[in-house]
């Protein structure tokens, strides 16, 4: 996470959000949700769970302090498709380095007959 991230508007109940992931909003939901971010995501099981502290932890960035229990009424079961694809984008920013695969600088050797 070595670029500065964008945030992501989702909506959500009440109005419309800001999402930013960052090493605390990643670890806190870690901590909240008991597996690891990356994992849960690869397994592709976003339950309401999962998705209400994905939120949840995107918005840890806010100046006002804002409580899982507050989230739960804001993620609506028919938008959690939309939600879904907002969390994930905001992820894939966050975990996006900026940096270029080098190739790599040392040349195989050529055989001669």
């Amino acid at each position: 996470m070595g670029k500065p991230q964008r945030t992501f508007n989702v909506r959500l109940k009440d109005g419309t959000y800001e999402l930013y992931y960052d090493n605390r909003a990643l670890f806190e939901f870690e901590e909240k949700h008991g597996q690891m971010a990356l994992r849960v995501l690869m397994s592709g099981e976003l339950g309401f769970r999962a998705i209400t502290h994905f939120v949840w932890a995107g918005l840890l960035h806010q100046d006002k302090p804002v409580h899982v229990e507050k989230v739960k009424g804001l993620v609506e079961v028919s938008r959690m498709e939309a939600i879904t694809e907002v969390i994930i984008a905001a992820l894939n920013d966050a975990f996006d380095t900026g940096d270029e695969p080098q190739p790599s600088s040392e040349k195989k050797a050529k055989g001669r007959d």
